[in-house]
């Protein structure tokens, strides 16, 4: 999956990104614990399933912004959600717990999940680094904010703006 991910990142002329191995991390603890702060923005992402309709939603924020999904309710307007299941991770994004990454989106063909970010990124100049998990959580890509929301324009899922 990962490859796809290059190939993606190719075609749509986006160069200017590193990538970082590490330990595997599953959570923002864990990446505070061994000091994996990468430069730019440290961001997590959240992956909600709302519960009468299925729909999902990715919630990208701040890594240390506490999450108010009273708040995100009506930022993106679901009704009830909960975290998605592991099984509907895999489904959806191709990827397990601890992995969630909007950069994964490309596996998502049925563009079922709305993206969401925060004002940590939507007021962030298009030179802000931003980081994420390559499709596997024993890495972090960073690149521009700007390279990421070519490639949010390219895999066509819906975006909401905080």
């Amino acid at each position: 999956m990962e490859q796809k991910l290059y190939e993606i990142f190719e075609k749509l002329g986006i160069e200017n990104y590193t990538v970082k191995y590490h330990e595997p991390i599953l959570t923002i603890e864990q990446a505070d614990e061994f000091g994996l702060a990468m430069e730019g923005l440290n961001l997590k992402n959240l992956f909600l399933r709302e519960k009468k309709t299925g729909r999902f939603f990715m919630v990208i924020i701040d890594d240390h912004r506490q999450t108010d999904l009273k708040y995100f309710k009506e930022v993106a307007g679901w009704r009830q959600v909960s975290f998605a299941k592991e099984e509907e991770l895999i489904e959806v994004l191709g990827v397990g717990a601890g992995t969630v990454t909007p950069l994964a989106l490309f596996h998502d063909v049925k563009k079922c999940v709305v993206v969401v970010l925060g004002k940590e990124i939507t007021e962030a100049p298009d030179t802000e680094k931003v980081s994420f998990h390559p499709c596997r959580n024993d890495a972090t890509l960073t690149m521009t904010k700007e390279d990421f929301l070519k490639f949010l324009e390219h895999v066509e899922n819906t975006v909401i703006f905080e």
